[in-house]
């Protein structure tokens, strides 16, 4: 009997549900950060203090000097004219280091106005930098500073979000129903999980739902662990866990969460190449701090300033993605091999964008013809909830043709055939189609 195989391919609406920022709304959550006044300062303030929060709040000084980096250049290259004009009222010729926290958040205030998207900063970013040119007043190095910076803002906005996440309810029963079908029946239907976002709620719940299956078990089961298709190192050196690419070798269960834009919980050291995981942290904050050594290479070079630095992996939203890092390699190359072998694929929360072409190749060389394919998405993606508040029919077919909604590129894109929409989002899709079907297949 042939194997059925499910790829669950999971956008940014999937961590929209847990109340994370979609790609669209991180520069402004980037402005609109305040962990230390008013009501949600308050509330982040009195959290318990675990590893993680602890983390947020000793870097969120050298933050702010990263994120007024970043506000100054969007302002200056960005700006309309009377906005320009207010910043220059505040800014004047002071240093950085003399703003008040209230002209600060003035500051950025007049940043969040700005209408630009990530996709083109780090598309100029990447040229600037590839081509060692020079933008107006801004040497290729002097874009690097701020390209790092955006860079870093990104990490700490989603790991700081990422603590008061809601609706953990869905991603709990999501990795316990994964576990559920991966044990009971592996070997009539099996599943994955591609995902192209960086913020780590997905894989640090299956992790210690696999914990906490796994330590309930007795006897012969096989156990369960999270496979991120590459050798990953522990960042805690007392950590004694499998790597991923050892554990089907050692006759476990593995649940394949293929991460294609990296990850706010990866570090890569620049001289081995080893790329360390913590399920329990967003380590990539660690590159904010003055000192972040690889635990491998640190001890050659111990007498010397310039020991190697661990960086993050995030491939940002440009137009000249660079995916030659060899983990990035085996997870994409992993990612085909899936999609080649899937028989019904479902999209969560993606909404399909056409500039997302390196996506788009690998599913039109991998899916085979006529595959199953389920859509899911937010309710504002459906082209009624706009064509019903229309009573003008002329109107209504008018503003169907202008409407570029998700709809039309995935039906552009596969066809249509064995297409179907879901508008009711991630937790009722799982419910009715997931949960309560036997191995998620209700046919």
């Amino acid at each position: 009997m042939k194997l059925e195989k499910t790829v669950f391919i999971l956008g940014a609406g999937a961590s929209k549900v847990i109340g994370l920022p979609v790609q669209s709304e991180l520069l402004s959550q980037i402005f609109n950060l305040r962990p230390e006044s008013g009501e949600e300062q308050e509330e982040f303030l009195n959290i318990e203090f675990d590893g993680r929060h602890e983390s947020i709040l000793k870097l969120y000084e050298r933050f702010d000097s990263e994120r007024l980096v970043l506000a100054d250049f969007i302002i200056n290259n960005f700006c309309s004219v009377a906005l320009q004009s207010a910043y220059k009222a505040i800014r004047g010729d002071k240093d950085s280091r003399e703003l008040s926290d209230n002209e600060k958040d003035d500051i950025y205030n007049i940043a969040c106005k700005v209408n630009v998207v990530l996709e083109d900063l780090f598309t100029l970013f990447d040229k600037i930098i590839t081509g060692r040119e020079t933008f107006k007043i801004y040497s290729s190095a002097k874009i690097t500073t701020i390209h790092d910076a955006l860079r870093r803002c990104i990490v700490f906005t989603l790991a700081s979000k990422s603590i008061h996440i809601q609706n953990q309810d869905v991603l709990i029963n999501f990795c316990e129903t994964l576990i559920k079908h991966k044990v009971e029946n592996s070997k009539n239907h099996d599943y994955s999980i591609i995902t192209m976002n960086w913020d780590t709620c997905l894989e640090r719940i299956l992790y210690q739902t696999c914990l906490t299956y796994n330590n309930n078990q007795k006897g012969n089961k096989k156990k369960v662990f999270p496979d991120l298709c590459f050798y990953d190192y522990s960042f805690k050196e007392e950590e004694n866990r499998i790597v991923s690419t050892q554990i089907k070798a050692k006759g476990f269960h593995n649940i394949k969460i293929l991460k294609l834009h990296g990850s706010i919980n990866w570090l890569s050291c620049p001289r081995c190449g080893r790329v360390y995981v913590d399920y329990d942290e967003d380590i990539a904050l660690q590159e904010m701090m003055a000192h972040c050594y690889c635990p491998k290479c640190h001890d050659d070079f111990a007498a010397h300033q310039n020991s190697p630095q661990l960086q993050n992996i995030l491939v940002t939203p440009t137009f000249l993605k660079d995916l030659n890092d060899l983990h990035l390699k085996n997870i994409w190359h992993n990612a085909l091999i899936d999609l080649t072998e899937a028989t019904k694929v479902v999209f969560i929360g993606y909404s399909f964008p056409e500039a997302d072409f390196e996506m788009r190749c690998l599913l039109k060389k991998a899916l085979n013809h006529g595959i199953k394919v389920d859509v899911v998405l937010h309710k504002h993606d459906n082209p009624n909830y706009f064509l019903e508040k229309i009573q003008d029919r002329n109107v209504q077919e008018e503003i169907d043709k202008k409407l570029s909604l998700p709809k039309d590129r995935y039906i552009s894109f596969f066809g249509g055939g064995n297409l179907q929409f879901f508008y009711e989002g991630m937790e009722k899709y799982l419910q009715t189609n997931f949960y309560e079907a036997p191995y998620g297949n209700k046919e």
